[in-house]
């Protein structure tokens, strides 16, 4: 493997996940929204889907495509349950 463009975590609280991957773990924040469009339903297959989504980045890193790495996802709806 030669890099990624970038990955993602599913998340039950954006707010608390973006914490730590920024303040404990040093990465930056690039950018944060909220989806809730036709294209974003499409996308992940739910008719009602509504998203937070935060993008953050390594520091340092050469950007390419991507200006992130890392991108944190929390379903504000349809609501997941939390699994073992």
């Amino acid at each position: 493997m030669r890099g990624v463009w970038h990955f993602s975590f599913t998340v039950a609280d954006l707010d608390r996940s973006v914490a730590f991957y920024r303040d404990l773990l040093g990465l930056t924040l690039v950018h944060r929204q909220e989806q809730d469009n036709a294209y974003t339903r499409r996308l992940v297959g739910h008719p009602d889907a509504v998203l937070r989504v935060a993008q953050l980045a390594v520091p340092g890193q050469p950007r390419g495509l991507s200006t992130h790495d890392l991108e944190l996802v929390e379903y504000v709806r349809p609501r997941g349950r939390p699994r073992d």
